[in-house]
């Protein structure tokens, strides 16, 4: 069980009945009263669903056929014309929540960062405005025109877990997982403050190395609170009317 499951579970937010889970590869997508989504790792396979797709991603060269080495910022990718193979057509799939299980395995610089880096650049809100700029003319453009799925419609809250430093003892890596995610809750909560929302976290210490689990739990529901208040005043020019829930990314780095 991963270090973040631990800790949800340990607040009561990965029990059945109150939030199903859903495993999408190393994509954990958990729901609650409102939509708090978990993505692990990235997808890059063309067998999303198990079955075969008959044509390959398609390649979108720019005026200058540029390939990034290593390339794991979708955002920046686009903004600087890269060439790159367009997976866009697979949000969908890796935004459903009706398929129990979906695994993928696949090895270095095979893409999975910077396809965890699409899935947050199309979901995160504060992409919402730049969407013409990166994603007009991909194969996902097609399937917002029919109205199939909506963007920038959650806030983001990654983690890479390859920045949180392994200590001399078990209790000391325990004491640097908590502070690491700790420093991203803050981190989490000043973004968005920046940007209008404004959260009520009294019960919040984030500078307590113990308590990371208590303060993401009262994180994911200062959001739901505040989001359920915006939304109950009809604030449609408010920049998160239109915001479903917490979107967290993790990137998990193994041997």
């Amino acid at each position: 069980m991963s270090a973040i499951r631990r800790l949800l579970r340990r607040k009561g937010l990965d029990c059945p009945g109150l939030l199903p889970t859903l495993r999408i590869g190393f994509l954990n997508v958990i729901h609650s009263t409102r939509s708090f989504t978990t993505i692990t790792g990235s997808p890059t396979s063309s067998h999303l669903d198990g079955t075969a797709q008959n044509d390959s991603s398609r390649l979108v060269i720019e005026k200058i056929a540029r390939f990034p080495q290593g390339a794991y910022n979708f955002e920046h990718l686009r903004q600087q014309g890269f060439s790159f193979f367009d997976k866009t057509r697979y949000i969908p799939l890796l935004s459903d929540t009706s398929s129990p299980v979906k695994l993928f395995c696949r090895p270095r610089r095979f893409g999975k960062s910077l396809t965890l880096s699409m899935m947050e650049t199309f979901h995160g809100v504060q992409f919402k405005g730049e969407y013409n700029q990166l994603f007009k003319g991909l194969d996902i453009d097609k399937v917002v025109n029919q109205r199939d799925i909506a963007y920038g419609q959650y806030l983001i809250l990654r983690f890479d877990f390859s920045l949180a430093s392994l200590g001399d003892t078990p209790k000391k890596s325990a004491e640097n997982l908590n502070k690491y995610i700790n420093t991203v809750l803050r981190h989490f909560v000043r973004f968005y403050d920046a940007w209008g929302l404004k959260l009520e976290l009294e019960d919040c210490d984030f500078g307590d190395r113990d308590n990371a689990a208590d303060n993401l739990y009262w994180v994911v529901r200062a959001v739901d609170t505040e989001i359920t208040r915006i939304q109950s005043k009809a604030d449609h020019q408010n920049n998160f009317y239109d915001v479903r829930g917490v979107c967290l990314c993790r990137r998990v780095v193994s041997p």
